[in-house]
């Protein structure tokens, strides 16, 4: 990899966090060899043994492999634990290290009864044995910064081949063994925040051993969600306020783990459990055709797709139903449009490859119509949210040219808003459309016909209609030379028994009439004032 773009990956980055994908870019995938090649590596480790690790050095780009002297701190059921001579004392002392066990062996955050490794082999999968020690060594040391940014840990596959065969065929050194590296500096290694990225950096080796070559969003998205069964996971934030960011592509970049995040743990929550997510890192297919190969062999009658539209439509909604998270509790979704007037359009904007623009549209009577244009060469989903008292979820039907038309009738009447999901569904092609909106009156026309409507008199007299369907309402008060009096509008209203106050009327005694107009219907009434 050329060392511009290794430095344009670390800049892009705006928290502490993962390192995998950054190293995985320096020397490229790293195939699977039989165990045989390589066999076991000799007695196991013990507390005091020393081991002088290569490790790369994050606060130079392209960063450089160095070695870095260890010593044992701790031996546990499923784990070694390293710690960097330098920093032992200093960063690091052995009540950290005996947290750090404790929770690889027996307990996270969220499950009392096991812990890191158990948890992330039930989920995931087994994880690899080159060296034929079960044991997983936690290396422990400064891995440094690059211009401002730090990094938690991180999985080298470049490991899992003898020596002998990685600095030949790669240019990089092996240690032989398994093992995940993790910061001791800054931020204190044995927090629960550091821990749940410890079991991050433990579903990307069990993701190697399944797959080694799994598209980056997916195999991040996984190991964000065993962020999630730890307890721990990363806090929501950056991703909701941008929303059109293609769920596919990884740029190591905050909101690319806050998506991958969401919609594994969507996927988990709706479609068959963290047993889904094991199948998919089991799948050799990689991307969004093993995840279409696990739905397809669990037999849960979707595709990528739909879930797809469904996982964007809860990222908004958050509700209770198929549209929302157990785990999470989301901040609102940034809107691309807010339309209060009408008509609206059309307006002409793009979306990315799977992802989602939201545009609401309020403050409007009788019937909203919503048009949706597409690019051909593409795929599109157009879905609107009806939110009223009641949210109902409806897809405009698209044709072939992405071209479609919805009407909702009672626009202010039975619903306040609407939001239009515009939706990337495809991974090539166009990414421009277009919409337009228009709220057109929606009144019965009535044929003519007495109307169910009674006056009520005295000082402020007042009138009650009965309607079986909105209807535009106008009063008109005229005294007995046909004198317009006054005239009162009062809008789109019912269906349902309606009040209309007409007052206040003159001062002047004598006899005045009402008439009332709904739609193409009227009434009048004799009122008189004394």
């Amino acid at each position: 990899m050329f060392p511009g773009l290794l430095i344009s990956i670390i800049l892009s980055f705006n928290s502490t966090h993962c390192a995998t994908d950054l190293i995985k870019n320096l020397h490229g995938p790293i195939e699977k060899i039989p165990f045989e090649i390589k066999g076991p590596s000799g007695p196991p480790f013990s507390v005091g043994d020393t081991f002088s690790f290569w490790a790369f050095d994050l606060t130079s780009m392209p960063p450089e492999q160095i070695q870095v002297p260890a010593t044992c701190r701790g031996v546990g059921e499923h784990c070694y634990v390293f710690v960097d001579d330098e920093e032992w004392g200093v960063h690091m002392d052995s009540s950290d290290v005996a947290e750090i066990i404790y929770r690889f062996d027996r307990a996270t955050l969220a499950d009392s009864t096991r812990g890191i490794f158990e948890m992330d082999s039930t989920y995931f999968g087994a994880p690899p044995n080159l060296d034929g020690d079960p044991r997983i060594v936690i290396f422990y040391y400064d891995m440094g910064s690059f211009a401002g940014n730090v990094f938690d840990g991180y999985f080298d596959p470049l490991n899992e081949l003898p020596d002998s065969i990685a600095f030949p065929v790669y240019g990089y050194h092996s240690n032989e063994m398994e093992m995940f590296y993790m910061s001791c500096y800054p931020g204190q290694p044995a927090s629960h925040s550091r821990l749940s990225v410890l079991s991050h950096e433990f579903e990307h080796m069990i993701h190697w051993n399944h797959d080694q070559d799994e598209e980056s969003w997916v195999d991040e998205g996984c190991a964000e969600y065993a962020m999630v069964l730890y307890g721990l996971p990363d806090p929501i934030t950056g991703f909701y306020n941008n929303p059109d960011n293609d769920l596919t592509s990884w740029n190591n970049q905050w909101d690319d783990y806050i998506k991958t995040m969401l919609f594994f743990t969507y996927l988990s929550e709706h479609y068959g459990g963290p047993s889904t997510l094991t199948a998919v890192v089991a799948d050799t297919l990689n991307g969004i055709a093993g995840i279409d190969d696990v739905l397809e062999n669990l037999g849960l009658g979707v595709t990528f797709r739909d879930v797809f539209r469904n996982w964007v439509t809860a990222n908004f909604l958050d509700d209770d139903s198929l549209y929302g998270y157990t785990t999470f509790n989301l901040p609102p979704f940034h809107l691309s449009g807010d339309h209060t007037s009408y008509p609206v359009g059309p307006v002409n904007t793009s979306v990315n490859h799977w992802a989602a623009d939201y545009i609401s549209f309020s403050n409007g009577t009788d019937t909203l119509t919503i048009t949706f244009d597409g690019s051909e060469n593409a795929l599109f989903g157009a879905r609107v949210l009806i939110l009223g008292a009641e949210t109902t979820v409806v897809d405009i039907p698209l044709d072939s040219l992405q071209n479609g038309e919805g009407d909702f009738p009672g626009f202010g009447i039975d619903f306040d808003r609407a939001v239009l999901i515009a939706m990337g569904l495809s991974s090539e092609g166009g990414t421009s459309y277009r919409y337009s909106a228009s709220a057109t009156t929606d009144v019965e026309e009535l044929p003519s016909a007495p109307l169910p409507a009674r006056l009520y008199g005295g000082a402020s007299p007042y009138l009650v209609i009965q309607l079986e369907k909105p209807a535009k309402l106008d009063i008109g008060i005229f005294d007995v030379t046909g004198r317009t009096i006054c005239r009162k509008s009062f809008g789109i209203r019912g269906p349902g028994r309606v009040k209309l106050n007409i007052g206040p009327l003159p001062k002047r005694s004598g006899i005045y009439f009402v008439r009332l107009k709904a739609g193409g219907r009227e009434v009048s009434f004799r009122l008189l004032r004394l």
